[in-house]
């Protein structure tokens, strides 16, 4: 069974499906590519990781390793930055967590020449998809670099999981999909009267 969705919230179920595979595409903001070229950042990928930063626009693509619908999703591969004077540092064992008290967020191990940050937050993500930096994440880069890149949108996501298969959906998990429909409906209007006036 696949799931593709724009957002990783629409993926959800009532009960835990182990996700046996996809990937989630990430397209960077022009505010990140614009920073980026600004600090002389250069990037690359750590596969099983794929992608194109040479694009236009950048894709970055972390396949999906496990996890399942209700708590988290666990990616393989990650990306290696050379930040200039700043530093070198490879994300890697990226998690989105769905549940629990890292809720809607983004972690990767972090390391750098000498240590390693495990589960650091890198970001905030919503439900159109939208990863933004973390407050903790916003805090070392200003430490960093005199930035503040505090909800700064890093990229936008479409993600598409590969489920367990499973019996046909009991019939809450049939009524949470409707509900998340007439939500994002309802989103979608209201940003268009929004864009109308």
């Amino acid at each position: 069974m696949t799931c593709v969705s724009a957002s990783l919230f629409a993926c959800a179920y009532l009960r835990a499906v182990p996700i046996t595979g996809g990937s989630t595409t990430f397209t960077p903001s022009a505010q990140v590519l614009q920073l980026a070229n600004g600090f002389g950042v250069s990037a690359s990928i750590i596969p099983p990781a794929t992608g194109n930063f040479d694009s236009n626009p950048p894709v970055f693509v972390l396949p999906i390793i496990g996890g399942d619908t209700t708590t988290e999703i666990d990616y393989g591969g990650g990306i290696s930055v050379n930040a200039g004077p700043f530093g070198a540092y490879s994300l890697t064992n990226f998690v989105g967590h769905l549940a629990g008290a890292n809720a809607n967020t983004l972690t990767a191990d972090v390391t750098d020449s000498d240590h390693v940050d495990r589960a650091f937050t890198l970001a905030d993500f919503n439900a159109s998809n939208e990863f933004t930096v973390d407050p903790q994440a916003a805090k070392v880069l200003q430490e960093l670099t005199g930035f503040d890149a505090n909800g700064l949108l890093i990229a936008t996501g479409v993600t598409q999981l590969e489920l367990e298969s499973t019996a046909a959906p009991e019939p809450a998990e049939l009524g949470l999909i409707g509900l998340g429909l007439a939500g994002f409906a309802t989103l979608t209007m209201k940003r268009r009267k929004q864009t109308q006036a």
